[in-house]
C-alpha cells in the first residue's frame, strides 16, 4: 500500500515536471506562487482526488456490481 502510493506520487511528480516544461516552452508560463508551493499544493490535490477515486471504486465494487 505505501509503495503504491510512493509510485504514484513519483509518475505524478515525473508527469507534471513535463508538463511544466513544454507549458513553459510554448506559452511562457510564470507562476505568481512559489514552485515549491505549487508542487506540494498539487500533491494534496492528487492524494485527495486519488482517496476519493479509490471510495468510489469500491461502493462500486461492493454495492452496485453485485446487482449487475
Amino acid at each position: 500500500m505505501v509503495y503504491e502510493i510512493i509510485l504514484k506520487l513519483i509518475t505524478f511528480n515525473v508527469l507534471m515536471f513535463v508538463i511544466y516544461i513544454i507549458f513553459n516552452l510554448f506559452v511562457g508560463f510564470k507562476a505568481e506562487i512559489s514552485l515549491w508551493l505549487m508542487i506540494l499544493i498539487a500533491q494534496a490535490a492528487f492524494l485527495l482526488y486519488d482517496y476519493a477515486l479509490t471510495l468510489i471504486i469500491s461502493y462500486f465494487l461492493n454495492k452496485i456490481n453485485k446487482h449487475l
